[in-house]
């Protein structure tokens, strides 16, 4: 079945449908930052009066930022695996298909190093998120891995779809790639499944926001099934994506928590220069 770019595109910018999608979106993307929100507040009564605000704020960052991330992994992922379906099963002229048959195994190798820069541009450019460390960053990606396990499973199961399974490999190549680049070491790597197991809620918040997007858009056909069901799980992230640019830049989660007030002590800490642009 040969399908054009430019009939994915009539379909997924309609206006109308497109709008309807995004406030959707807008509207799971923010109730799970107000989850968010009151889990920050967990803890606090560990603190004294006058430093439960601090608490409370630095903790809410550092949750939102890890779930942004997750969302960005899972973003990237899936923008991989959608392409390929794409021009492999479906024939969509994105590659030409002489080129595509002769070079397949190095454009996907390509794409494979494009969804880690791709990772990189949204958590580095796009949503600058500093207020996580590098060991962070390297936990939220192990996440985003299983996240994406997590989605295979369900699609091969659930919506019965083998399509993917000659995929699988390529994936796993990938996961093997990530840990060879941030865990040189059996000792490395054992520090970042210990990392990843505090994302396991975050996981599962980022699993419940992709269903309620899958329920909303396979059911209302904004996102389809002809197409391949990664590809359309890749425009939901992207419309989460979206949100979190939105939220991130009008700082709107502010209102949130309690703003605390400048102390003496905190001017020498370094996180404070990041805290205009949060």
């Amino acid at each position: 079945m040969n399908i054009t770019l430019s009939q994915f595109l009539q379909h997924y910018l309609n206006p109308g449908e497109a709008l309807v999608f995004f406030l959707i979106t807008a509207l799971v993307v923010s109730l799970a930052v107000v989850i968010l929100s009151i889990a920050a507040r967990r803890g606090a009564d560990r603190y004294v009066e006058e430093d439960r605000p601090l608490y409370v704020q630095d903790r809410f960052r550092l949750l939102t930022e890890k779930f942004y991330e997750l969302v960005f992994s899972g973003t990237a992922i899936t923008l991989f695996v959608g392409v390929y379906f794409l021009i492999d099963f479906l024939g969509v002229s994105i590659i030409s298909h002489a080129i595509w048959e002769q070079y397949s195994d190095f454009i996907l190798l390509g794409f494979i190093l494009l969804s880690v820069l791709i990772n990189t541009f949204l958590d580095h450019v796009v949503v600058p998120l500093r207020f996580l460390k590098t060991e962070e960053f390297a936990a939220a990606r192990l996440c985003g891995m299983l996240y994406m396990i997590i989605l295979f499973i369900y699609i091969k199961f659930i919506y019965q779809d083998n399509n993917y399974d000659a995929i699988i490999m390529y994936y796993l190549t990938l996961i093997i790639g990530r840990f060879v680049y941030f865990d040189a070491s059996l000792q490395g790597f054992l520090d970042s499944v210990r990392d990843a197991v505090a994302y396991l809620p975050l996981l599962g918040l980022g699993l419940v926001c992709t269903a309620l997007l899958a329920w909303t858009g396979f059911g209302s056909g904004y996102l389809l099934k002809s197409n391949g069901v990664v590809f359309s799980l890749f425009i939901a992230h992207l419309f989460m994506t979206v949100v979190i640019f939105i939220l991130f830049h009008t700082h709107v989660t502010r209102l949130l928590v309690q703003a605390p007030k400048k102390k003496n002590a905190r001017e020498e800490d370094p996180k404070d220069e990041d805290d205009e642009n949060w």
